[in-house]
């Protein structure tokens, strides 16, 4: 959540368990650079996970040099992000698999309440065809 400005515990294993599978992992955030360099320096310390911030979404370059920098092609590559509107449509934009999860913890300004309203057909088309039905309640998306 926002208001965590560093990694808990979950978050330091969930990336430790992404390293021991071989997965390499960047953090492309919008979010400005005093906040993701804090909260990036216990994962690069760990892990090596490096942040790019002020990332621009839904434009693509950072996604592309964040792959150049792993060394990776955009078949090995997938978007993971919580936003349709900036996260997937960035990944979808230069051909990567974009995956969206749930928000851990929701913006409740204007702003985001906006954007989750004209995200919620895309969410209720998702989740019905993968049978995703708390995605549902969590977007607040009738049936």
């Amino acid at each position: 959540p926002y208001e965590e400005p560093d990694p808990n515990e979950r978050i330091m294993a969930w990336f430790e368990e992404l390293g021991k599978n071989g997965i390499q992992a960047s953090l492309v955030s919008n979010n400005h650079a005093p906040r993701v360099e804090r909260f990036v320096k216990p994962l690069g310390e760990a892990f090596g996970i490096v942040a790019y911030p002020d990332s621009k979404k839904p434009f693509a370059g950072t996604l592309a040099r964040a792959m150049e920098a792993m060394g990776v092609t955009h078949a090995e590559t997938a978007m993971l992000g919580d936003q349709i509107l900036t996260d997937c449509f960035a990944g979808k934009h230069i051909g990567l698999r974009a995956i969206i999860v749930p928000p851990i913890k929701d913006k409740t300004n204007l702003f985001f309440r906006f954007k989750r309203l004209l995200e919620r057909p895309f969410i209720r088309k998702y989740a019905k065809q993968n049978g995703y039905q708390e995605w549902m309640q969590f977007w607040k998306v009738k049936k």
